[in-house]
């Protein structure tokens, strides 16, 4: 099965999406998985603790390992090309088990969509195997 949603990131920059995909991952019966993409090529899904102040740390790594730079050649700018390198590295989708007709995640983990570009909006999608 799969399922689109258009999701509002916070200033802050990650949206956190458990409750959805864990919702979609019913689906999926007994045992399977969720396949959660996000459908821009400057925006990722991250695995991460749910500590905001833990996401900035992130963020705040993501930027300087992929700083804007002028040097980029891509037509889009350097802000838009660092942003696409971010989510090639770091990755458009994350695969998550189920088990038990459940996600499942670590103790303290959260399934987050980020842009790396400032887009405020995200269409994501999720399907269930």
């Amino acid at each position: 099965m799969l399922t689109r949603k258009k999701v509002v990131l916070p200033a802050a920059g990650f949206a956190d999406l458990t409750d959805w995909v864990a919702e979609c991952a019913e689906a999926c019966g007994d045992e399977g998985l969720c396949i959660v993409q996000a459908l821009d090529p400057r925006a990722g899904i991250v695995i991460g603790d749910g500590d905001p102040r833990a996401q900035k740390d992130l963020l705040d790594d993501m930027e300087r390992a992929f700083p804007e730079r002028a040097s980029y050649e891509s037509a889009d700018g350097p802000a838009r090309a660092a942003a696409a390198a971010k989510s090639a590295v770091f990755g458009a989708e994350k695969w998550l088990p189920v088990a038990g007709g459940a996600l499942r995640l670590g103790e303290s983990q959260r399934v987050l969509a980020v842009s790396y570009s400032g887009e405020k909006e995200l269409e994501l999608a999720v399907a269930t195997v």
